[in-house]
């Protein structure tokens, strides 16, 4: 029930954003990979995931943009006394708004914070999530590169990510 909730909720929000192109706005969707850092690396080894986007131009150096999507973190095995067992899956759901400075029309720099929700049976709730991130525009093509933090209470970790997002829409 919850995923429909959300996948009719993307939808209307692509809708909005389609409509908006016009009046500044950039809807994107693609893929993002994870690869995971720190500690994360012990308990997963890559992650997977679809993200969406939308960035509305102030001007023509600075962009305001919010993104949502789904990653999935494999669990890796590890081995206890002989015995051999794996790291349960890991989905996160991150919701993030932030702001992009670009210093040419095709490269950017940027940050975005949010929360990212915790999806699966052994993990519960969600964490503060921040993103800087540098990227390049390639017409409809964009592609980044970002570090992608959870932080809870003390405890901080991470993945490095990859995405390539269709835009719809030029600026």
């Amino acid at each position: 029930m919850k995923r429909s909730w959300f996948v009719m909720a993307l939808f209307a929000l692509s809708l909005n954003f389609a409509k908006a192109q016009d009046e500044g706005f950039v809807f994107a969707a693609g893929v993002h990979l994870g690869l995971p850092t720190g500690d994360f690396k012990i308990s997963h080894s890559f992650g997977v995931g679809a993200e969406f986007q939308g960035e509305y131009f102030a001007s023509e150096k600075f962009s305001i943009v919010a993104s949502t999507g789904y990653y999935h973190f494999l669990g890796k095995e590890y081995t206890i006394l002989g015995s051999t067992d794996e790291y349960p899956a890991l989905g996160l759901l991150p919701i993030n708004a932030g702001v992009r400075f670009y210093p040419v029309p095709q490269f950017f720099v940027g940050a975005k914070a949010g929360y990212a929700f915790n999806i699966g049976d052994d993990y519960e709730g969600g964490n503060f999530n921040y993103v800087p991130h540098i990227g390049f525009n390639a017409n409809k093509i964009q592609l980044y590169v970002s570090w992608d933090g959870i932080q809870k209470d003390d405890y901080g970790t991470g993945h490095i990510g990859f995405g390539a997002l269709y835009r719809f829409g030029s600026r």
